[in-house]
């Protein structure tokens, strides 16, 4: 059996000023960031920076 995992779960709208340093500030912490997007009227700027993330690991 493995180890413990941590995830991140995150409810946004509207955050595109805010997340990338959220992210960056607990990126070396959790094993998986969940980002659910309620509505944002930018929400293609999450998928490419979420997508970022994922691509580039830890």
């Amino acid at each position: 059996m493995g180890g413990i995992s941590i995830s991140l779960c995150m409810i946004v709208k509207d955050e595109e000023e805010s997340l990338p340093t959220c992210l960056a500030a607990v990126r070396e912490l959790v094993d998986e960031m969940i980002i659910i997007d309620t509505g944002s009227i930018s929400v293609w700027y999450y998928m490419d920076m979420i997508m970022t993330y994922i691509i580039k690991g830890r």
